[in-house]
């Protein structure tokens, strides 16, 4: 199911980018004074009692905008209501209710979604019951948070959280096969592609980017195996996407590889790499699908010679280290060369991402792996690697259990992970390591300590 969103609207300068902040527990959005500040929407992902969502900022809602910059926003933030599941609609208890905020109140109801008052501001106990007034904007008891020093988030949270659309478990259509989603910036021949494997126009191809606005899925069979393929809107960047449009559509392609299973990512092998397609790479990476890079038109590329793809894989590689371990493929949809590999490529990949390994032989990989490069010493006491879990599939997600999980420094995770990937045979699928303090089922078989006798396992 892809992640609900909930969009904090507004007027100017009543707290909505420290809200957006303190909620994502990071600061992202750009936090001042002066009123207009943000202009784009920013997005981030994060949770609260189990639940993810996608937290959207938007600018400063002003209702009777027409032109220029407060019509931009208008538009944006229209945009954003049209995607929420859940409205922050935020207002500022110093100021109290304005008839800006009245005009947004009516704005927000005509769109129909579930409503969250947010009166910001509240500092104090006089002002959280000042906060009371609001509830003349018809939108039930407003909560009073300050966004600033955090208090009465976890309430609103609550109450975000209790007002999300039930969450579906992980039941699908098993006639839909293997979900691929096609993603990249415009124009560097999704649709093209996606036709080339139809083996029909299905697709509206044109040189003109942003010709495809909304992820379209396509069911093919390809050997016996059952594909879907989900081509999606190009992937711009955020001052680009400056039409209701295009950000529904931005969106709608994030939702779409949320729900993939595996990603193709496009690339232009006749242009160079921009931003942008390392911005995307990120995105795959962050949605933890197993990935592909298709360099495309290909056959547009000069005069080759025998390192050519090699060193254009290693300069995107370069800056785009969180798909690593992706496979590479240089293809035309134009001509069709190599189009006919990557359905085979996909299968290996989801293939792998869902494989499941006995616990006695991940527990020996890690003990392997702990024999050849011990970690270092704790500052006190002993580190004992006692047993390696399998808790997921797509993306494969292992449990390491030891004595001390915090004092594992970075560097010998990412040890482990290039090991364990060598001797588990996980070439291409995404691994996340996660670690845990023992129970008592998990007896002591490996000490870190080269210069220790290793600890005779528990009985």
């Amino acid at each position: 199911m892809p992640r609900p969103i909930v969009a904090i609207v507004g007027r100017p300068n009543v707290g909505k980018s420290t809200l957006f902040n303190r909620i994502l527990r990071r600061r992202q959005a750009v936090v001042d004074d002066m009123p207009g500040v943000t202009r784009d929407r920013l997005a981030g992902e994060t949770d609260w009692a189990g639940r993810r969502f996608l937290l959207v900022d938007t600018g400063g809602l002003l209702p009777d905008a027409t032109r220029g910059m407060d019509a931009s926003v208008r538009k944006q933030v229209e945009a954003a209501l049209e995607l929420a599941h859940v409205v922050l609609f935020t207002v500022d208890v110093e100021v109290g209710i304005t008839s800006l905020d009245e005009q947004i109140a009516r704005a927000v109801r005509q769109s129909g979604r579930p409503v969250l008052l947010t009166a910001n501001k509240s500092d104090s106990e006089n002002r959280a019951l000042a906060a009371q007034d609001f509830a003349g904007l018809g939108f039930g008891e407003p909560y009073p948070v300050s966004a600033l020093h955090g208090r009465g988030s976890g309430d609103l949270l609550d109450a975000v959280v209790a007002a999300l659309p039930e969450e579906k478990g992980p039941e699908r259509d098993e006639e839909e096969g293997i979900r691929v989603a096609i993603i990249g910036r415009p124009n560097v021949g999704k649709s093209s592609l996606v036709n080339r494997l139809l083996g029909e126009e299905r697709m509206i191809v044109d040189d003109a980017p942003g010709t495809t606005r909304d992820a379209v899925d396509s069911r093919i069979t390809i050997d016996g195996q059952v594909f879907t393929l989900v081509d999606t809107a190009g992937l711009r960047r955020r001052t680009r996407i400056d039409t209701r449009t295009e950000f529904y559509s931005a969106v709608r392609a994030m939702q779409a590889l949320d729900r993939a299973d595996v990603a193709v990512l496009m690339l232009d092998a006749s242009e160079p790499f921009g931003r942008q397609d390392y911005r995307i790479a990120g995105f795959v990476h962050a949605a933890s699908k197993p990935a592909i890079l298709a360099f495309n038109k290909w056959d547009l590329v000069g005069e080759k010679e025998t390192m050519t793809a090699k060193r254009m894989e290693d300069s995107f590689r370069a800056h785009a280290i969180e798909l690593t371990h992706a496979p590479a493929l240089f293809l035309s949809t134009v001509s069709g060369q190599r189009v006919g590999r990557l359905a085979g490529l996909i299968r290996q990949v989801y293939a792998e991402a869902r494989r499941q390994w006995p616990q006695s032989e991940l527990t020996a990989a890690l003990r392997a792996a702990v024999d050849r490069q011990p970690p270092p010493s704790p500052p006190r006491g002993r580190q004992d690697l006692r047993a390696m879990v399998q808790r997921g599939v797509n993306p494969l997600r292992f449990l390491i259990v030891a004595t001390q999980p915090e004092a594992l420094p970075v560097h010998y995770l990412r040890y482990l992970s290039r090991d364990l990937r060598e001797r588990l045979g996980i070439a291409h699928a995404p691994l996340e390591l996660r670690l845990s303090r023992p129970r008592k089922r998990y007896p002591a078989i490996i000490s870190e300590t080269p210069d220790r006798p290793a600890r005779e396992p528990a009985s």
